[in-house]
């Protein structure tokens, strides 16, 4: 009942389990962490029994897993809160295709110089009875840490070409692409028969690929992408301007387009040198034949910094919001 002593008790047992061990002709050291769970943390979920502290002590060590450090962290009732949320969005995402959960909206894609409509961009949508709008920046990673991104990504990649089949064929239909679809390996052919099922030509088709693909077994992911090339289809590099964004990417892989992060454009407004910064992005990918799109445009002041500075394409809220088929 005393977290003090419970502290001092996992710090001991941490310091004895971390301790070298000579085996053989070898030193071996463990990496340990420990979760603790007080009884009296458990009120309204089984009283503090057995199996409640066990529960709870379990969402506690993966918490000291992921934030390493100390190797020890306290169970805190959010965990259990947090922890029946996933559950909930992945028993949903389980049954999100059947059941409609899941649908795909299409945000419009303008050409800067003269406003004119030159593609939608598709974006995954999940709402469910009991747990309202869900974002994907919640659902997705869940979906790739399951293992049912490739199902999702998948559907995802027809259910876009099947709506741009009846486009016209000036408009494209940009998809993105998660990148444990490449580590799986199974994009080009979801590409392959997203086009075939469908008739859409490849050249309608543009696929996003993200960072942090490149940067995990790039040789695989290449030549992946230059499989999907070869089919005809665009590949643009999404989000650059974040993480650790490489001008080597630009010449490494065969992107046909860069897009410019939100979060980089909203820089614009309150940091000097992004201006400046972002110029010369768009200097370097006119110089290695890129087109260049922005995103996350809300001020009309924006749309006209971006487009005066050679941007090529334009989205974003201002422009016009993502809609349904």
């Amino acid at each position: 009942t005393d977290p003090l002593t419970a502290m001092t008790t996992a710090q001991d047992i941490l310091k004895a389990l971390q301790a070298p061990v000579d085996w053989l002709d070898r030193t071996l050291v463990i990496d340990v962490d420990a979760g603790v769970a007080l009884a009296a943390d458990c009120d309204g979920e089984g009283e503090g029994d057995a199996s409640s502290l066990l529960h709870n002590a379990d969402l506690a060590v993966k918490t000291a897993i992921q934030r390493g450090g100390a190797n020890y962290a306290f169970y805190n009732p959010a965990l259990a809160k947090s922890a029946k949320r996933r559950i909930d969005i992945l028993n949903a995402l389980q049954q999100g295709l059947e059941k409609g959960h899941i649908e795909m909206y299409f945000q419009p894609i303008f050409e800067a110089s003269t406003c004119k409509l030159v593609g939608f961009e598709a974006l995954m949508r999940m709402q469910t009875p009991e747990l309202g709008q869900v974002s994907p920046v919640e659902f997705i990673p869940i979906a790739e840490e399951s293992g049912l991104i490739a199902k999702l990504g998948a559907w995802a990649l027809f259910d876009a070409c099947r709506v741009a089949s009846n486009w016209p064929p000036y408009l494209t239909v940009a998809v993105n692409i998660s990148p444990e679809q490449f580590y799986a390996g199974t994009v080009t052919t979801d590409v392959h028969h997203a086009l075939q099922l469908t008739s859409l030509p490849a050249n309608q088709l543009e696929l996003e690929v993200t960072e942090s693909s490149v940067l995990k077994d790039s040789e695989s992911v290449q030549i992946q992408l230059l499989a999907l090339q070869e089919l005809g289809c665009g590949i643009a590099l999404d989000d650059f301007g974040t993480g650790y964004s490489s001008l080597s990417y630009l010449w490494k892989f065969p992107f046909s387009k860069l897009k410019i992060d939100r979060a980089f454009i909203a820089a614009m407004d309150s940091t000097p040198d992004a201006k400046g910064i972002l110029e010369s992005l768009l200097s370097v990918a006119q110089h290695v034949g890129l087109e260049v799109t922005a995103e996350g445009i809300e001020p009309q002041e924006q749309q006209n910094v971006v487009a005066g500075l050679g941007a090529h394409f334009l989205k974003g809220l201002h422009v016009r919001r993502p809609m349904r088929e």
